[in-house]
């Protein structure tokens, strides 16, 4: 496990604190969730405050990064979110919910809603004893392309936790399905029957008792191609590839391989900070995967653009030409789908959500029928949209 000096290119420029929840803008800098969100303009354009490249847009919370340096930095990073947990309990605004405390399997994609995430009740229950066992059962999701050939159709994953500490190991246990194809390898019949997973004790070797925070090439995949991450790039939808994964299309639109979310605003260029974590701790690999891309760019039907093919200077060119934005500008609000803060044009506003937040849509992901806010809101269906009428400045932002 890394020391915290050994991560300071993991550090937030904003708050000067390791990143957490870390937010990933289109110039490849990366800063704290709270600190991008208290940092944004809500009446015009923002700008990185490393390199003052102009930014419309609130990314997603870039989740294998979250769980990267979760691993890394496991005591300082938790140490993070409990004082940022105690923040949003005094504002009563809470950001995304993550599964903190336990760590995916390194042989499933990565895939948030596979995940547990230990709630008060749980912990209280937990407190009554010294240890307990929690059972899960969890649906796999496919998103697009992510990893699909490694994907499970259905797994039990058992948490044990202490009252002593906030640590969870998660045993993930696939069970068989009627077709072996394109499923991950299912345990043996003596791994399946057992009641409560032992918890490291003090006696047993610190190595061991800590295995399961070392940072692995699993951990450092590209969700498109399932190999390790070169030249690494995050869209506003927070999902993390290889440059080269990403197709540009002939408009010079931006779509996820895997949740299809449309990429605004300018090209994203290459997380370097992370780029050279990579080349670091793998750099045998890393010099693999350069050779490899390499030979896969040759082999590529001329009639595809890749993302890797545009030199900093076309980057830049083609960003300012993207489509400029019409309508009325609604100051300080920002949408839940996309993120473009402000919003421009059509808002919704949902009349129902109880959040201090608030839900707003712009009329984009409003007729796209998106859910998931960029906060941690309980919007559903269900609830009643209402447009939002202003007077339209007709100038463009």
């Amino acid at each position: 496990m890394e020391t915290y000096e050994e991560l300071e290119q993991f550090q937030c420029i904003i708050c000067m604190e390791l990143v957490y929840k870390p937010i990933v803008h289109a110039c490849g800098h990366y800063f704290c969730f709270w600190c991008v969100n208290k940092a944004m303009r809500g009446d015009f354009k923002s700008f990185c405050p490393l390199c003052r490249r102009p930014y419309m847009h609130f990314p997603r919370i870039c989740e294998q990064l979250h769980f990267i340096l979760l691993k890394s930095a496991h005591d300082k990073y938790l140490n993070r979110a409990r004082e940022v947990q105690k923040e949003e309990d005094e504002r009563g605004v809470f950001s995304p919910q993550l599964d903190d405390y336990g760590l995916r399997s390194r042989n499933t994609p990565f895939d948030i809603n596979r995940l547990v995430t230990p709630s008060r009740k749980t912990s209280e229950v937990a407190s009554s004893a010294d240890a307990e066992t929690v059972v899960s059962s969890n649906q796999s999701t496919e998103l697009g392309s992510v990893c699909s050939p490694n994907s499970s159709s259905s797994n039990v994953t058992k948490l044990c936790i202490t009252k002593q500490t906030d640590l969870v190991w998660p045993i993930l246990i696939s069970e068989p399905s009627s077709s072996s194809k394109g499923k991950a390898p299912v345990a043996d019949e003596a791994e399946i029957d057992f009641e409560v997973q032992e918890m490291p004790t003090q006696d047993e070797d610190s190595n061991d008792s800590l295995s399961h925070l070392v940072i692995t090439a699993s951990d450092l995949t590209c969700s498109h191609c399932c190999n390790l991450l070169y030249r690494p790039v995050v869209l506003n939808c927070g999902h993390l590839f290889c440059e080269h994964c990403i197709v540009v299309g002939d408009d010079d639109s931006i779509n996820c391989p895997s949740c299809k979310a449309e990429h605004p605003e300018m090209f994203p260029q290459v997380c370097l900070e992370l780029q050279y974590y990579i080349d670091k701790i793998f750099p045998l690999e890393y010099a693999r995967r350069s050779v490899q891309v390499t030979a896969e760019r040759r082999e590529r039907p001329k009639n595809i653009s890749q993302l890797s093919m545009f030199a900093d200077h076309e980057v830049s060119m083609k960003a300012s030409t993207r489509k400029k934005l019409h309508g009325p500008i609604h100051t300080t609000v920002g949408c839940d789908g996309c993120g473009m803060r402000p919003i421009i044009g059509k808002r919704f506003k949902c009349e129902d959500c109880p959040d201090a937040v608030g839900f707003d849509f712009c009329g984009k992901c409003y007729e796209s029928g998106c859910v998931v806010g960029r906060f941690n809101q309980r919007h559903t269906l269900e609830h009643r949209m209402k447009e939002v009428r202003l007077p339209s400045l007709g100038r463009p932002i």
